[in-house]
């Protein structure tokens, strides 16, 4: 199936094992709340909300990209999405156009590791 929840505004660590039970193929994980150091390995697709689109600090990317590979190679992870947390609605243009050229960068640095 390609039933995906997404989830934000909360912290989900005590909520996993009923997540990776459901019958989806995959939840998104807003990392604003959510710390995935902490995370164990999930059975399913995981989608990070690296981005914060809730404010306008502009994320580091390489303080995001080593949180995000140490999480894919201690999960031995092939199957991940990286994205916003929410959407960026609400920021000024000029903001969000920054936080889209990080997750871009971001992808590059990913595709790296991955490949």
């Amino acid at each position: 199936n390609f039933i995906r929840i997404h989830l934000f505004y909360g912290d989900v660590l005590n909520k996993i094992k009923e997540l990776s039970s459901l019958p989806i193929s995959g939840f998104s994980i807003d990392m604003q709340y959510t710390d995935i150091r902490k995370l164990g390995c999930i059975d399913k697709i995981v989608i990070l909300g690296a981005i914060d689109s809730q404010n306008t600090l502009i994320e580091d990317v390489d303080k995001l990209s080593d949180i995000i590979i140490n999480y894919i190679k201690k999960c031995d992870v092939n199957k991940i999405a990286i994205t916003n947390n929410v959407d960026l609605d609400f920021l000024p243009y000029n903001v969000a156009v920054k936080k889209i050229s990080i997750l871009g960068k971001l992808f590059k640095k990913l595709i790296k590791i991955i490949e």
